[in-house]
């Protein structure tokens, strides 16, 4: 097991889920990025929100077509996050959320190291 895979949690589905404006709950906590599977119908460019206990940012995203897109989004702000809201646009969907928690202190973050390229 490397020492990355305890950092890496993914968000229960119920199934696909569209874009179309719903906030998503997640465990509160902090996080590096967000690793997102997408299935989308042409490519789009998108804004994520993300809501943290002390506020909210915007995170922009260029999603290319494919039947399975694979993003990293990153999350910049050093607080708790609580929630992502999609935006609406027809022909995208959320396949998998996966958030990934700071490395420990003492080691790389795979990210940084070309260890994950996803």
């Amino acid at each position: 097991m490397s020492p990355a895979t305890g950092r890496l949690a993914p968000l229960p589905l119920a199934g696909p889920v569209p874009f179309d404006g719903r906030m998503l709950e997640l465990p509160r906590g902090r996080y590096d990025w967000l690793h997102l599977e997408v299935r989308a119908a042409a490519p789009a460019e998108v804004t994520l929100w993300l809501h943290f206990a002390g506020g909210t940012d915007p995170e922009t995203a260029a999603i290319p077509a494919g039947a399975s897109v694979r993003l990293r989004v990153p999350v910049t702000r050093r607080d708790e996050l609580e929630r992502v809201r999609l935006p609406e646009r027809e022909g995208l969907v959320l396949l998998a959320l996966t958030t990934v928690a700071p490395a420990p202190a003492g080691l790389p973050d795979p990210h940084e190291s070309g260890l994950v390229t996803t």
